[in-house]
């Protein structure tokens, strides 16, 4: 699964004190507010993408989590929300160019949606997407009418369209759940929620690697420069100069630039980092960045760059960077299917994760990578994991073996060119436990 933004029940109450939320011992609520998340080839058919997504997130033990005033766009979901989270108030959200503007997953259910400050939801379903097979909320099995939604019926993209679900007589379809709001009053974003979460400055003893502190003081220092009102507190401002002016600040001048479409700009900043002066997460960031790059410049990446790629897609967001969700997503649009990732502990980035690649990826399934595919003859077949008594067989579509080829050597990556006919052919891949198969088209 590929998210842009996630919350899960894994996040406890907050009952820490400092800043940047100085409301200290409160559980708190959590805000989620004012991002902009699309998908790069707005591809809607690749399911697997949700743009903003919540599971059991906001309940009785759980803080509310207030999801307001996002803008989401060019996607299969923009907004999904699986399993019970009564506590979730999404309002004054927009969304354009989906295939599910909102989803309501698995017995999801998000509560009353507006008149909480006596005014209608306000959330905008934009654009001429939302017609055909594409819905401006969609129920799988779950009711609509569990999670109903105060909403205006004029202006239109405040009323949402082309609705159905999974079971559609528990969706929204014929008003279900909906239910006009005839008042004046409009949902205001410049609403500011005073009860906050409390998030300490991270600190070295409750984290368990370098690469992990780091990851924590990076996650607060973006919020406090993407919030510079912030910085008003003395304390947020004392933190936030230890790292002013260092590669962390360079790495968020250089995504606010993407975000802005000013790639020139970005570019030049990455040429000014020295790769050799770089820490681990540092290093993903700028691999990634590198790639992104050759990619946008050219519209393609050749097999060493692809390999290259590979090398970041298998590694783990909660303790390699947030980079690596974004490698992934590159690596869907260059070959053309999602990267079957491995499991990955602490997937969250929580305190106290601990994660061993090694010993995850040594007891991890065979998993074969072929690319380019369709090829005119060469590919290189990569291996998710190393092992003795490596082999390829090429077979064509009648099951006769055409040719047979041990792989030697310790790498996961092996370039190989057969010379093959144009047509179909399967080639099964193995080690000496696993096998594979997959199907390989040879092109003039």
């Amino acid at each position: 699964m590929q998210r842009g933004i996630a919350f899960t029940n894994d996040l406890p109450a907050y009952t820490g004190t400092g800043c940047p939320w100085p409301s200290a011992g409160s559980p708190g609520f959590r805000s989620e507010k004012d991002n902009t998340v699309s998908l790069f080839n707005g591809n809607l058919n690749t399911s697997k993408i949700s743009l903003f997504y919540t599971f059991n997130s906001a309940g009785i033990s759980v803080p509310p989590l207030f999801m307001t005033c996002n803008d989401a766009s060019d996607a299969h979901e923009g907004y999904s929300f699986e399993g019970w989270q009564q506590g979730v108030y999404w309002r004054g959200n927009k969304m354009d160019n989906l295939a599910r503007g909102m989803i309501l997953k698995n017995g999801g259910v998000i509560g009353q949606q507006g008149t909480q400050a006596g005014a209608p939801s306000d959330n905008e379903w934009l654009g001429a997407a939302f017609t055909s097979t594409n819905y401006g909320i969609y129920t799988f099995s779950s009711q609509a009418a569990a999670s109903p939604i105060v909403r205006r019926t004029s202006p239109s993209q405040f009323d949402p369209p082309n609705l159905t679900g999974n079971q559609p007589a528990l969706s929204y379809a014929g008003g279900n759940g909906l239910i006009s709001y005839t008042g004046t009053s409009t949902f205001s974003c410049g609403v500011i929620y005073t009860v906050m979460p409390t998030i300490p400055f991270p600190n070295g003893e409750d984290y368990d690697s370098e690469n992990l502190l780091y990851m924590a003081q990076m996650a607060i220092y973006n919020s406090l420069n993407y919030n510079s009102d912030l910085l008003t507190d003395p304390d947020c401002y004392d933190f936030y100069s230890l790292f002013d002016g260092s590669t962390m600040t360079t790495l968020a001048d250089i995504e606010l630039a993407i975000g802005e479409g000013n790639y020139a700009e970005a570019e030049t900043l990455l040429g000014g980092l020295v790769p050799g002066e770089l820490n681990d997460i540092e290093q993903n960031y700028y691999k990634f960045y590198d790639l992104f790059f050759q990619y946008h410049n050219s519209g393609e990446l050749d097999g060493d760059e692809i390999e290259e790629l590979t090398s970041l897609c298998v590694l783990c967001p909660g303790t390699d960077g947030v980079c690596i969700v974004q490698a992934r997503a590159l690596y869907q649009i260059v070959i053309g299917e999602p990267y079957e990732a491995e499991p990955c502990a602490g997937d969250e980035g929580s305190r106290r994760a601990f994660f061993n690649k090694s010993a995850s990826l040594a007891n991890a399934n065979l998993s074969v990578d072929i690319y380019p595919n369709p090829t005119t003859g060469q590919v290189t077949v990569r291996f998710n994991k190393k092992a003795d008594g490596k082999k390829v067989v090429v077979s064509d579509l009648s099951g006769r073996k055409i040719v047979q080829r041990e792989l030697i050597g310790e790498s996961t990556s092996f370039h190989l060119n057969f010379g093959l006919e144009p047509g179909v052919y399967f080639f099964t891949i193995s080690n000496i436990h696993e096998t594979v198969s997959k199907k390989v088209i040879v092109t003039e």
